[in-house]
């Protein structure tokens, strides 16, 4: 017979059992707690893949915009280069069209070449800034309106000149036949010269007349003052109004006194002598006439050349007025330069985000892959 003692100790395998299933499912809740899902900060709540790609799309619309303003930057500063350009051309203009003025007004046909195309390029740099156009073979638009003030000034200044220019342009032939004139009369004048010397010699040998020697020796007189005269006309920028009738008087006189020694008694050697006076003489009256025919065409030419240079010191002023007023405005930071920062900024910004992203979502598939093997190799450890 058997006693069964109420001290006995108590089977323990059940309390046993039950501790260890507590601690086998440990890890397992972890695991499960570690595999619920996650976002990274940048776009709580969403999907990384989906953060990823939104990110990915705004940088690629901020891309395009740099891309964009780029080209807009390049090609303001290739407009900005082509206007500073133009405005230095026209700085330089302004006193080749002053120096081509001058040489001008002594007939020289190089010199309205010159003029012509100095005028003429400068009329085409103001047309291209003002309203756009060619400029050193690229296309430009109108200057920015900031601008319209210093356009405006040398405008001013242009339109005074270029009609100057203009009406000395009208001109050239008279002028270039006022240098052909006086050339004609420099050419004849020692020729004259000689010929009233022997003229006067030949009469006083004849026993002429003190007062037909006298008139014989005032040909030489008038013929210098006839060069002398033409040539200030030819040389002085501003016409005296006392020169022109001058010359008109000189020459009525020279005729005069060739028609007394016509009529008066002469020998053969004395009228083949006056032949030769008078046939030199003759090339120097016509020269006059010509001279004369067009003096107050001349005169206005004389006069617009003048204007062209004494304003050629305000128009220079005014053009390098307006190169300085491009050069600023093309240097330093505009509207595009900021803009392109801010886009490049922001380029940098979403470039760091998805860098971010990324790199969290590899950490976090790291550690869930990490707690995965864990739980498994517990789990092995648990059925041996």
């Amino acid at each position: 017979m058997a006693f069964k003692l109420p001290f006995q100790k108590p089977d323990n395998s059940a309390l046993s059992s039950g501790a260890t299933t507590i601690m086998d499912d440990t890890p397992a809740v972890a695991a499960v707690t570690a595999k619920a899902p996650a976002s990274a900060p940048a776009l709580p709540g969403k999907p990384v893949g989906d953060q990823i790609r939104n990110l990915a799309t705004a940088l690629g619309l901020v891309l395009a915009a740099f891309l964009i303003l780029l080209v807009l930057q390049i090609r303001g500063a290739q407009h900005g280069t082509s206007y500073v350009y133009a405005a230095g051309q026209m700085r330089t203009l302004s006193q080749q069209i002053a120096k081509a003025a001058q040489q001008s007004l002594q007939g020289s046909a190089p010199a309205f070449e010159e003029l012509k195309h100095s005028r003429d390029a400068f009329a085409q740099f103001y047309e291209a800034l003002n309203a756009g156009g060619s400029v050193d073979g690229r296309t430009v638009p109108a200057s920015p309106a900031a601008m319209a003030p210093q356009l405006e000034a040398l405008a001013a200044e242009w339109r005074t000149t270029d009609k100057n220019a203009q009406q000395l342009l009208a001109q050239r032939k008279n002028l270039v036949a006022l240098t052909d004139s006086v050339k004609i009369i420099n050419d004849t004048n020692p020729l004259l010269l000689a010929a009233s010397e022997q003229f006067a010699a030949q009469r006083l040998q004849a026993g002429a007349s003190a007062r037909e020697v006298a008139i014989a020796n005032r040909v030489a007189t008038l013929t210098q003052r006839i060069a002398t005269n033409a040539n200030a006309l030819r040389a002085a920028s501003a016409i005296d109004a006392e020169a022109p009738v001058l010359l008109g008087k000189d020459a009525n006189a020279l005729r005069e006194v060739l028609g007394q020694l016509k009529q008066s008694g002469l020998d053969a050697d004395s009228r083949d002598k006056l032949a030769d006076l008078d046939k030199a003489a003759q090339a120097s009256l016509n020269a006059v006439g010509g001279i004369l025919a067009n003096i107050q065409a001349v005169v206005q030419a004389k006069q617009a050349g003048s204007r062209i240079f004494d304003d050629s010191g305000k128009l220079l002023v005014q053009a390098e007025q307006l190169a300085d007023a491009y050069s600023a405005k093309t240097t330093g930071f505009n509207l595009y330069s900021l803009l392109l920062i801010a886009c490049g900024a922001t380029a940098l910004v979403l470039l760091t985000l998805i860098a971010k992203i990324y790199r969290d979502d590899i950490a976090l598939r790291r550690r869930e892959a990490e707690q995965q093997r864990a739980s498994a190799e517990h789990e092995r450890n648990h059925t041996q």
